[in-house]
């Protein structure tokens, strides 16, 4: 290791220097490892050379070479994902370990955290945990297995499954719901574009703002927009609402401009209030729909479930009937294939049908929402008549769900609505009927009726999954409400829908590709206006070249068009950021054709930069160039792009970002998800926040990450671009927040002086390879390593460094740190190891 006059250039450890020396050592074990032994184990130091033969390695002979205290590790419990945390650990008190042996102690929250099935333990433990006690995991079960990987800091527990629950069961009690901080917060985008032709330009510059406050559980929202194009003007309020959540009934209760009816009956919008049941409250366990596997095991057996031929669940069964609802499937559909190998090796094999793009409900589940207020869109004030909805759907029975609702506006309209959704062998299904009366003012009134199904199927066999069919027929007298309301004021109205059908089918062809379809196809009373569209597709890859051919048809209100396009994407590297070429011909009936080539690239290992380069040939013979460029960094989104056209050329400029304003001042960061955390990591400017793509912590220690409501979040910050005298005591915070909250993430951040220790060549001889290095308390800054190196954490600005030489004398060292040379661009300051030689024993 070359040094220079002044400093060393050296990266941070990601481990302290006690496990960095234990892991070094364990490298010359002859043994297995000694996590995994109750015996001491026994080193070799014939297998050392140099300074290193003289090592005393008694200390590293034991089952954990790791000292009483706070350890930042990584908890695995039963090979499920790693959990970091800091962990504390304590001497071992049996008196079959070493003294110096420690041993985790975990508290209530850190077990729960890691899935501990708390109901389970003894009384008397829980009572420990509950008043802040730490229990090793022997002392939940004295079977129980601990084990320390140095090299990756993994601290690994074995423990009977009894003692944990399964990922479904660890569900978030709504006390553990997050309503956050008092913030303001707010998502802003905006366009901006020019138009130069034959000495005439065109400019206009909009913007669109999402703002909301947010105190205690109420949040306000508004979305307004703002345009100036051509000399005018336009700011205006598209929509206010204020929300909070009631976490007893699993509901959220919105005030305000409300759009309703999308489900059950068509979308409208009004201003009042709406009470409806949110699935993303429920327990994990019970927010999707999965069918119950059932059956009967004769003996001790074993039981898979596959789903599209990949396993998504496997385990023991005991003698008898089982029913199994704790899975996971794959997507929303796919029959379920179920193993059942018995204790003599007999198999049972069966199919459970499921398809849920019907969007079925758990047994015994409820979903309502309540709507009311003032018809909102198209109406003066005064003739807005006001509109009450009721809607629901009940799980009656594994994969049967009613459903329907009630919509009515005063003295001009009242609709029901009654269905019924199936899971079956042949694919699920929903099949519903609306009956409508419309009496508009001044105008006769009509009956009418809408009678709607849809299916969906996926085929084990082929793959093949028709992914939504929709039938709908609507009598000549039925109305929805906006047609009835519009009627009142546009007599002359076009042709109502009669009848309409969309299918989307999907086929996998393995290695060469695959195929799809979707059509939609839509008449109406009264007139011979017909609309159809249809499109199919093929794409599949050859060496690496991607080719993509695709034909469409509709007949809109342009009236019809034919298109066929086929396009290659070929990458010029293995490196993605070398860019792909891409070049297109595309046909139409319409407008002829035209041939595009384009070049797509990325800049940096982040691709925060990503650039474009295109030349179009246009069905007139004319020729197109075009230049764009896009950036996400920590601020937001900002790209643009310029096109030149013998017509003229073109400049678009647009961007998006947000901001959250707090007690601690306005904090900038990309696009802004429903729920925020806000990360607060004092003096930890520059850390990279690994849950958003090129997000880092401001300089005042402050950044935004985007979090799932009502789920666990786990936020993580990086620790590579901090300085080096800053340590993130812990790199990992969780958060439960509420739908729209602004939860408050606090990571513990210590300041602390670093050096790098060189022993000079007439005491390294004498200095043994992983001797602990204290200042003058005794406490510990590091470990000698090879060359009588050693990194030092924790350092006073001045102070003396302690180290045993071999003769069992103490080397002290005086040193002072500068300000001015603790702080650099990965350099550490050095200190000389200069004796001044204690030969009192300790």
């Amino acid at each position: 290791m070359m040094v220079d006059n002044h400093y060393a250039r050296t990266r941070r450890p990601p481990l302290s220097p006690t496990l960095l020396s234990a892991g070094l050592l364990a490298l010359f074990s002859s043994a297995a490892p000694a996590a995994q032994q109750q015996a001491e184990l026994q080193f070799d130091p014939r297998m050392l050379w140099g300074s290193a033969s003289h090592a005393d390695l008694r200390r590293f002979a034991r089952r954990n070479v790791l000292p009483p205290g706070l350890h930042q590790v990584e908890v695995v419990i039963n090979g499920e994902r790693g959990v970091p945390m800091r962990v504390r650990f304590k001497a071992a008190a049996s008196a079959s370990l070493h003294d110096s042996d420690a041993l985790a102690c975990l508290d209530h929250d850190q077990l729960y955290r890691l899935g501990v099935n708390l109901d389970a333990l003894d009384p008397a433990l829980r009572a420990q945990l509950a008043a802040g006690a730490c229990v090793g995991v022997r002392d939940i079960y004295p079977d129980s297995v601990e084990s320390f990987d140095y090299a990756t800091a993994q601290l690994s527990f074995s423990v009977p499954q009894a003692y944990v629950r399964n990922r479904y069961q660890r569900d978030i009690p709504p006390e553990r719901w997050q309503e956050g901080i008092t913030a303001f917060r707010s998502n802003y985008s905006y366009s901006y574009s020019r138009y130069d032709s034959r000495g005439a330009s065109f400019q206009s510059f909009s913007g669109l703002f999402d703002s909301g406050l947010n105190v205690g559980g109420w949040y306000f929202r508004n979305s307004a927009f703002f345009s100036l194009a051509g000399g005018r003007r336009e700011l205006r309020s598209q929509r206010s609402t204020l929300q909070t959540d009631i976490p007893s009934w699993r509901a959220r209760l919105v005030l305000g401009d409300i759009y309703a009816g999308s489900e059950y009956f068509s979308p409208y919008q009004v201003r009042g209030f709406t009470l409806a049941s949110d699935p993303a409250m429920l327990p994990y366990s019970e927010r999707l729909y999965r069918p119950t596997v059932r059956g009967v095991a004769a003996t001790q057996a074993s039981i898979k479930i596959l789903q599209g031929g990949n396993v998504i669940y496997q385990a023991s069964l005991a003698p008898g009937p089982f029913a199994i609802d704790d899975y996971s499937p794959i997507g929303y559909g796919g029959d379920l294939t179920v193993i059942v190998t018995e204790a003599n090796g007999a198999v049972q094999r069966f199919v459970v049908p499921f398809g849920n793009a019907v969007r079925l409900i758990r047994k015994g589940q409820l979903q309502y929402a309540l709507t009311a207020g003032r018809y909102a869109r198209g109406l003066q004030a005064a003739a807005a008549p006001w509109v009450a909805q009721a809607s629901g759907r009940w799980g009656l029975q594994d994969g049967v769900n009613l459903y329907g609702g009630l919509l009515g506006a005063h003295k001009t309209y009242a609709a029901m609505t009654l269905g019924a959704a199936f899971n079956t062998p042949v694919g699920a299904l929903s099949l519903d009927t609306t009956w409508a009366y419309a009496r508009p003012v001044r105008q006769n009134s009509f009956y009418g009726t809408s009678y709607r199904l849809s299916y969906s199927k996926t085929l084990e066999s082929s793959r093949t999954v028709v992914r939504l069919a929709t039938l709908r027929y609507s009598s000549e007298g039925f109305w929805t409400l906006s047609d009835s309301l519009a009627r009142q004021f546009t007599p002359l109205r076009p042709g109502r829908p009669r009848g309409e059908f969309s299918l989307a089918v999907s086929q996998p062809l393995g290695a060469y590709g695959s195929l799809y379809m979707s059509s939609a196809l839509r008449n109406y009373w009264r007139s011979t206006a017909r609309q159809t569209q249809w499109e199919l597709g093929y794409g599949t890859r050859v060496k690496g070249v991607g080719v993509y051919l695709s034909a469409s048809f509709s007949n809109g209100s342009f009236g019809p068009d034919r298109q066929v396009m086929l396009n290659f994407s070929i990458p010029l590297s293995s490196d993605a950021s070398s860019g792909s070429l891409r070049t297109s011909v595309l046909r139409t009936r319409n407008r002829g054709s035209n041939e595009r080539v384009s070049y797509e690239g990325t800049v940096g290992q982040s691709r925060a930069l990503s650039y474009g380069l295109d030349v179009t040939r246009n069905a007139d013979r004319s020729t197109t160039y075009g230049l764009s460029a896009n950036y996400l960094g920590r601020y937001g989104q900002i790209a643009g792009a310029f096109t030149q056209q013998p017509s003229g050329s073109q400049v678009f400029v647009n961007g998006s970002g947000g901001l959250v304003a707090h007690r601690g001042g306005v904090t900038l960061g990309q696009t802004l998800s429903d729920s925020v955390g806000l990360i607060d990591a004092r003096d930890a400017g520059g850390a990279a926040i690994a849950n958003t793509r090129n997000a880092t912590v401001d300089a005042r220690g402050y950044g935004l990450v985007g979090l799932s409501p009502y789920s666990l979040n786990e936020v993580q910050l990086s620790p590579e671009n901090l300085p080096l005298d800053v340590e993130l005591q812990s790199t990992v915070e969780e958060a439960v927040p509420r739908a729209g909250a602004v939860v408050p993430l606090v990571f513990k951040t210590r300041r602390e002086r670093s050096a790098l220790l060189l022993v000079d060549s007439g005491a390294r001889e004498r200095l043994p390879f992983g001797s602990p290095i204290t200042d003058s308390k005794g406490n510990t800054l590091g470990t000698s390593g090879q060359g009588g190196r050693a990194l030092l954490r924790g350092l006073p600005d001045q102070g003396e460094v302690h180290v045993r030489l071999r003769d069992g004398s103490v080397c002290i060292t005086p040193y002072r740190l500068d300000d001015n040379t603790t702080r650099g661009e990965g350099r550490l300051p050095r200190i000389v190891m200069q004796c001044e030689l204690n030969h009192a024993t300790p």
